[in-house]
C-alpha cells in the first residue's frame, strides 16, 4: 500500500485527471504544497475529497483547496493531526 503521495504524484493527478470528482486518500502523507497542487488541477470538477487521518495536512493545504475547488461538497478530515482548533 503507498502511504506517501509526493508533490510530484498530487501534481501529476491534478494536471493529468482535470475532471476528477472525488478522491480519497485516507491515512496518507500528503503535505500542504502537494494538496495545493492537486487542488490545481482539478479545481472545479472537484467535489468530495477524503483526507481522513492524512498527516501533513495543516490550515495552508486546505485554504488552497478552499481557493480552487469551489464546488467541493465533502471533505473529511477526521483523524488530520495537523490541524489546529
Amino acid at each position: 500500500m503507498i502511504e506517501l503521495l509526493r508533490i510530484r504524484d498530487l501534481a501529476l493527478i491534478g494536471m493529468s485527471c482535470p475532471k476528477l470528482a472525488e478522491l480519497h486518500v485516507p491515512g496518507l502523507r500528503i503535505g500542504d504544497e502537494g494538496l495545493a497542487w492537486l487542488a490545481r488541477g482539478c479545481n472545479t470538477a472537484l467535489r468530495s475529497l477524503d483526507l481522513a487521518r492524512c498527516a501533513g495536512v495543516t490550515g495552508l493545504g486546505l485554504a488552497a483547496v478552499a481557493d480552487e475547488c469551489p464546488n467541493l461538497e465533502v471533505l473529511n478530515l477526521g483523524g488530520c493531526l495537523g490541524l489546529g482548533d
